[in-house]
């Protein structure tokens, strides 16, 4: 039976009790009496609780650069595109630079969202120079999450500038088209095909990220393949999530075990492909987190567009009440610095701990997946702290099925 022990997941394995440690990445077998002859003690005697030395320290600060978009996807979360949409302020990107640098230590780490954080590129050039300038010392990266439509120019500049890329391409040229037309109803694929090549056969850092839905799910395999061909040797596949656009258009979000199902057969073929497939079920697998992310506690912010200190960057387009309760400070103009409210940080955390969810408590996947979204579980479910099932199947299946190949390559190895 799959479940905690000692804080740590343990899986039956082909008839044995198997223990891993997310910290010190290991495996350990347990007797069949284990609770009799393992505890805590012997546990930390064995250093399954020491964090191994690959992770590195570092601080990670997410920009929304713009609320601006030049497609039309149909199941955009932010809802980007608007009349109204804008872009963030200059002083605003810099100031928060700044402030992240100054309460930090270790790697400093830039990850520009959007909207489409290429109509931005004042702000993005700034920032880059700015860290360039003045935070050389901190091993500085840049990497900006992009629909990948934009001109040769731009391709070219921020290959100069050695940014690291997310490229959105939902995997072929009929899928993309389906789901990430243009804003004028075109489709996106060949201007994102040619600049994908463009990275790949310059050796730039790209990834790719697809989004699976119930009528692409049995395409993965397919998928795998076609950005293969593009050079692509970094594929993120996630499923649909209702919210933003999504909710109100005819695609609906996969069953998460057929995606798991699905994910599982894909790996193989990644592998022969040479790309490493992830799934947000298991970034955390080598580095354990108490929250399923950080986007706003320890060494960690967001700030969205309009300067507000988010919980989550993908609340831009959230309802009032929602955004209120993932705001959690704010742009000072005069000070030019931020205004953070630890007591709204330390609200958010008390309703969405996985602590408070009875499904966690005893969960083997707990320490690893840590309790999922809050963003897109209160989206789904409508309620905060409360898990969205169909995901919490799928990123235990994913989960189960990644550790228990792990465990067995290990045996082989």
């Amino acid at each position: 039976m799959d479940q905690l022990f000692f804080g740590l997941p343990m899986l039956d394995i082909c008839g044995r009790n198997v223990l891993y440690s997310p910290y010190s990445v290991q495996f350990l077998d347990l007797p069949t009496r284990f609770d009799e002859c393992v505890d805590e003690q012997k546990l930390y005697s064995l250093g399954l609780y020491n964090m191994h030395s690959q992770i590195a320290q570092e601080s990670v600060l997410t920009l929304v650069v713009s609320n601006r978009c030049n497609l039309a996807c149909t199941y955009c979360y932010e809802n980007a595109g608007q009349p109204e949409s804008t872009g963030m302020d200059k002083d605003v990107a810099i100031a928060a630079l700044n402030y992240i640098a100054e309460k930090t230590t270790g790697r400093l780490r830039v990850l520009l969202h959007g909207g489409e954080p290429t109509l931005e590129m004042p702000i993005v050039r700034a920032v880059w120079q700015h860290m360039n300038e003045h935070y050389s010392d901190r091993d500085p990266i840049i990497h900006l999450i992009t629909n990948g439509v934009f001109s040769q120019e731009v391709a070219k500049e921020l290959l100069d500038m050695k940014i690291s890329l997310t490229i959105s391409y939902d995997g072929s040229t009929e899928i993309q088209g389906q789901q990430r037309s243009l804003s004028d109803g075109r489709n996106s694929a060949p201007i994102v095909e040619s600049n994908i090549r463009f990275f790949t056969g310059n050796c730039a850092p790209v990834q790719i990220l697809s989004i699976i839905t119930e009528e692409t799910v049995k395409k993965m395999q397919d998928i795998v393949r076609n950005v293969a061909q593009l050079g692509i040797t970094r594929l993120r596949i996630e499923p649909l999530i209702s919210y933003g656009r999504a909710k109100h258009c005819p695609l609906t979000p996969p069953d998460g075990e057929e995606f798991a199902d699905q994910f599982l057969k894909c790996m193989p073929l990644a592998e022969e492909c040479g790309i490493r497939l992830v799934n947000s079920s298991i970034m955390n697998l080598v580095a354990p987190q108490p929250r399923y992310c950080n986007c706003s506690l320890g060494n960690n912010m967001t700030v969205g567009v309009d300067g507000t200190v988010l919980m989550c960057h993908e609340v831009n387009d959230a309802n009032e009440v929602e955004r209120m309760l993932r705001t959690v400070g704010s742009y000072d103009k005069i000070r030019r610095t931020f205004n953070i409210l630890p007591e709204k940080i330390q609200q958010y955390e008390s309703m969405t701990c996985k602590e408070n969810n009875a499904v966690c408590v005893e969960c083997f996947a707990a320490p690893i997946c840590g309790g999922g979204c809050p963003t897109r579980n209160m989206t789904v479910t409508g309620v905060v702290g409360t898990l969205d099932d169909n995901l919490c199947r799928m990123r235990k299946k994913i989960l189960r099925g990644v550790l228990t190949k792990m465990y067995l390559s290990r045996e082989v190895g």
